[in-house]
């Protein structure tokens, strides 16, 4: 299960639990200020899936 949100003002949520061991992958949020930040967040959530 997962989620991939943008949020106004450039923010972006990006959350990933794995269901069958039932524990949190991936849980991060970043703010209009972190754009280099958010490539590698996108990379990890795409190879987190």
């Amino acid at each position: 299960m997962g989620g991939f949100d943008f949020w106004s003002d450039e923010w972006l949520d990006l959350h990933v639990i794995d269901p069958t061991i039932g524990e949190e992958r991936l849980n991060i949020l970043l703010g209009p200020d972190k754009e280099s930040e958010k490539k590698q967040a996108v990379a990890d959530f795409l190879a987190s899936l």
